[in-house]
């Protein structure tokens, strides 16, 4: 959040403010937080993308990542071969998506 912060040259609110939400950088305007769909580009390894994924682009927040649901098992089995730990929580999907 720091760094967040900084990057839109805007000061920490005190520890004393109240929250709101609106102070933070890039939340209004929908660059904060991430965007899972696009934080996908960074996160997922290059062969997956390739094998299974589609960059699409956006009208107003540039290129995000797609997979075609069908395609869930495999590449679960291939993030899991490649290290990562993956289980399933629509609930948090949802959260982190916004909805």
């Amino acid at each position: 959040m720091v760094e967040l912060f900084g990057d839109y040259e805007k000061d920490m609110p005190s520890d004393d403010e109240a929250f709101d939400l609106e102070a933070i950088p890039g939340f209004a305007d929908g660059d904060w937080p991430e965007w899972p769909a696009q934080l996908m580009l960074k996160l997922v390894p290059g062969s997956i993308v390739a094998k299974y994924g589609r960059k699409v682009d956006s009208v107003f927040n540039g290129e995000f990542l797609e997979f075609d649901a069908a395609d869930e098992d495999i590449i679960v089995s291939e993030m899991k071969d490649a290290g990562f730990a993956c289980s399933r929580d629509d609930g948090f999907v949802a959260t982190a998506s916004g909805l």
